[in-house]
């Protein structure tokens, strides 16, 4: 249905290291400010979700499965129905993408999502 509109995250993946540098903490410690930053952001998403349209959601939906169960590995059965065949799709869309990786542009699309779609005070 919205396969053909869905946005993928087309920016280069931001390694890790990368993402960590300002920090003058240990390894341990960045992993603990992104798993932080990356819950923050699942909060934010929920808010932001009834006025999210549906591409922006699969999209968050595909990056957060990334982040917390990695790669998908199996394929669909052929009777699931379509709105789950989307949602295998935009997680299909982000494998091979570390949970790292994932967290950090699961991330940024929020802060993009809340810039476009939060309603201005």
């Amino acid at each position: 249905m919205a396969a053909y509109v869905r946005e993928r995250w087309e920016s280069p993946a931001v390694p890790h290291a990368l993402a960590c540098r300002a920090e003058p903490f240990t390894e341990a410690a960045c992993d603990l400010s992104l798993e932080a930053d990356f819950l923050a952001s699942v909060e934010a998403a929920k808010l932001l979700n009834p006025v999210l349209p549906e591409p922006y959601q699969l999209v968050l939906y595909g990056l957060y499965k990334q982040a917390t169960a990695g790669s998908i590995t199996s394929c669909a059965p052929e009777d699931v129905d379509t709105d789950d065949q989307e949602r295998l799709q935009a997680w299909r869309d982000f494998a091979g993408l570390s949970i790292e990786v994932a967290m950090v542009n699961y991330v940024q699309k929020v802060k993009q999502f809340q810039m476009l779609f939060s309603p201005s005070t």
